[in-house]
């Protein structure tokens, strides 16, 4: 049975939300970084301190440039393992030195370290930068409140902040009041902690029940399959004594019976086809092996067997001139899978036609083989149900072919896709690597993980 969710799996749902999470916020901050400097602005303007002037025009700078270099580095290059607490933690220094130079403890930005302190705690993981984040904020604004109850240090405050002395509040009152500030503060950064893990366990919640979901549809399948196989291999021995017999009356019989005698034998050797393709679609696949096998003598053999079909349809079979390439595969299991894609191709194409074959490198550790046709072409919606099991556009077809090549492509560690061929019709494409690669062993009816995706040329 599956165990719990794999935790790679855990990481990268939770990297893709926080990616998510994380550009938001850098959006929403260039956003409101006009107002946000409203504030620095009005100091800068009508202070009469130049070094605090000076400080809060570097503060919007640096606010302006972080908020738009950060947006565009994250549209080309999307979220880094280090962008998160360097953004956050740049934030958060210059909100401290906004409501230091803005009237310390009587700043009216001071409320806004709040919910920095829950984002700051739902996005960054647990752990030292975290705990650095929020114990800065309480070093910066206690030492805020020794300044402000030391008259030495008036002159920090910017003018139109400091208050009479009859008005001036006493130590005691400031004290209370920061108290109650670092209290909403470890509110506000445990709220943002229960949140996070309140998504957390959700999202392990939703992961389990899914790799339970899919347990239960692999072990359905599977026994689906072996019914399946089961039940196609007790049909073969009554269908071969049928076929028997019907070769055996079709000797004594003339005229109109002798044509549907013939009708009859074409049709038993139709259901012989597709019981074969059930019981190879119900076998575990076999081990592979490998050898180097030159592609072009194996895409010629291919196109000699289909010579005849070829004439019979009017259609032109030509092997695209390329360089000889040499890949280790399976030969026996890589001609079976050109010989489902290029009949596929000779049934989509309408006479006077040519299906192609190529061999070219893809990348320097592949090779592709593509099979093109002009058929009717296939929609971007039913090209990847055509890999389902039972998915056919053929009125006899049985829908496995496609399953099991895919399947026979993968276990060599590449890949088999389909796509749109410009001009019209469809360009079936094997990608092989070049190197022996690890055979992948699947359960019978399941289909191997795929390949790194591979781009049509």
């Amino acid at each position: 049975m599956l165990t719990s969710p794999a935790s790679a799996n855990i990481q990268q749902v939770r990297q893709e939300g926080l990616s998510r999470l994380f550009g938001s916020f850098v959006g929403a901050r260039l956003a409101f970084t006009p107002l946000v400097m409203l504030l620095p602005l009005w100091v800068v303007l009508t202070d009469d301190v130049l070094w605090r002037r000076l400080v809060m025009a570097g503060v919007c700078i640096c606010l302006a440039a972080l908020s738009w270099v950060e947006l565009q580095r994250f549209q080309r290059h999307g979220l880094r393992p280090w962008a998160v607490p360097l953004n956050l933690g740049l934030s958060v220094c210059l909100q401290l030195v906004v409501i230091v130079m803005t009237g310390g403890v009587e700043s009216p930005m001071l409320p806004v370290l709040l919910p920095m302190a829950v984002l700051v705690a739902v996005i960054l993981r647990p752990g030292q930068p975290r705990a650095l984040a929020l114990i800065g904020q309480f070093v910066v604004l206690w030492g805020l409140v020794l300044i402000q109850s030391t008259s030495r240090f008036n002159d920090l405050l910017p003018q139109a902040f400091q208050q009479a002395p009859e008005l001036q509040h006493s130590q005691t009152h400031l004290f209370v009041r920061m108290g109650l500030m670092t209290v909403l503060l470890l509110v506000s950064f445990q709220i943002g902690t229960r949140l996070r893990g309140i998504y957390d366990a959700m999202l392990h919640q939703a992961l389990t029940a899914r790799d339970e979901t899919l347990w239960n549809y692999t072990e359905n399948l599977q026994r689906l399959t072996t019914m399946t196989g089961e039940i196609a291999h007790e049909l073969k021995n009554p269908l071969g004594s049928i076929k028997g017999l019907a070769a055996l009356v079709s000797k004594d019989v003339e005229g109109k019976s002798a044509e549907r005698m013939q009708v009859l034998r074409q049709e038993i050797n139709r259901m012989q086809d597709i019981l074969d393709e059930f019981l190879n679609f119900s076998r575990p696949l076999g081990p592979l092996t490998q050898e180097q096998v030159s592609l072009r003598e194996l895409c010629e053999n291919v196109l000699m067997l289909h010579e005849g079909v070829a004439a019979e349809r009017r259609l032109t079979l030509r092997l695209h001139p390329g360089p000889e390439i040499a890949a280790c595969c399976d030969a026996r299991k890589v001609k079976q899978v050109l010989i489902n894609l290029l009949q596929n191709a000779l049934d989509a194409s309408p006479p006077g036609q040519e299906v192609c074959i190529e061999v070219a490198p893809l990348g320097s550790t592949q090779v592709r083989v593509s099979v093109l046709d002009r058929g009717p072409g296939l929609t971007g919606e039913s090209v990847e149900r055509l890999f389902q099991a039972g998915v056919t556009t053929k009125p006899q077809g049985s829908g496995l072919g496609l399953p099991i090549a895919r399947s026979l492509a993968r276990q060599h560690g590449g890949d088999l896709s389909l796509h749109p061929r410009e001009g019209g019709g469809c360009h079936a494409m094997m990608a092989l690597p070049l190197t022996q690669q690890p055979p992948a062993l699947p359960l019978n009816g399941s289909v191997p993980a795929p390949a790194p995706e591979v781009r049509a040329e």
